[in-house]
């Protein structure tokens, strides 16, 4: 168990985008279907939100090719798909709804950086990091020109960015990038965004040898995400499984049991038994209860990794 860089950041645009449409007259099946779709992907209720937006991407099929409902449709569904970690699915979605952004707002468009955002996170995930790097620089370049240095939005690329150019062995521009997108993210203090990146930072300044700040930051991470996206949300099983990981690496086992424990059964509960992560947590209880000289117990562990 050991801290590390969560997945670089997807970009959702569930009902922000939707509203920033022009009136349809005939959209309110489709609207409905996003809107289901995006609560259940925010509850991470994975296949619910897929079965909805497979409904949405269906009405939004007869709007034609250029319609930019369909292109919602495709990047949301490669949201889900990224979750899952079906890889080759959530590509294909990403790149389909990237060539009609492309097409119908422009190469400089905000929704394309959006679509080059969760592309980038599809490549890292792969493990084609310098693919990966390429399209997150596109986007940064785009985002920065448009919607200023500043933005929440940059700072998203800016972290995804980040994350690249540490598995890229470029710390020292990592580092840097992800101060900036902090600071950035702490104008908005309660922020599941801001969440994610005290997570990321804690997690570069443990490769960094840097321990200091590591359990303030993880757990005003946790804070955040259980105030905001309530106590049994994925997110919150993310930040006890690396605060739990932290404790580990410092030899506090005792400690890191209780959280560990509660991101398994998070997980367990919204993810499934045959989730990666779940197995992740499995295995993480396993060592910890070996570390405590809890043998029965680590044994029941294992034998439930699928």
């Amino acid at each position: 168990m050991k801290g590390k860089l969560s997945s670089l950041i997807v970009s959702t645009i569930f009902i922000t985008a939707i509203t920033a449409l022009p009136v349809f007259a005939d959209h309110n099946a489709w609207h409905a279907h996003i809107v289901n779709g995006a609560k259940a992907y925010d509850q991470g209720k994975y296949d619910d939100a897929n079965k909805e937006l497979q409904l949405a991407l269906k009405e939004a099929e007869s709007f034609g090719n250029k319609d930019p409902r369909l292109a919602i449709s495709l990047n949301e569904l490669g949201l889900v798909a990224l979750e899952q970690e079906k890889y080759t699915e959530a590509q294909d979605y990403f790149s389909k709804a990237l060539a009609i952004r492309e097409q119908a707002l422009g190469k400089e468009h905000a929704d394309t950086a959006t679509t080059l955002d969760n592309l980038a996170a599809v490549y890292d995930a792969q493990g084609k990091t310098n693919e990966a790097e390429t399209v997150c620089q596109r986007s940064l370049e785009i985002k920065e020109k448009i919607l200023g240095a500043n933005s929440p939005e940059v700072a998203t690329t800016l972290e995804n960015l980040a994350g690249i150019c540490e598995t890229l062995n470029k710390c020292d521009q990592a580092e840097k990038l992800i101060k900036r997108a902090k600071a950035i993210r702490e104008k908005s203090p309660n922020s599941p965004e801001l969440a994610t990146t005290l997570n990321n930072y804690a997690g570069m300044c443990i490769s960094h040898g840097n321990d200091t700040d590591v359990e303030k930051l993880y757990k005003r991470s946790l804070s955040i995400d259980e105030k905001v996206l309530g106590p049994d949300h994925p997110a919150v099983a993310r930040d006890l499984n690396n605060l739990a990981g932290f404790y580990a690496k410092q030899g506090k086992y005792k400690q890191a049991e209780s959280y560990c424990k509660r991101a398994l059964a998070i997980r367990q509960k919204t993810l499934g038994g045959k989730s990666p992560e779940v197995a992740e947590s499995l295995q993480n209880c396993a060592y910890l209860m070996k570390k405590l000289g809890k043998t029965s117990e680590a044994k029941t562990f294992e034998s439930q990794i699928k």
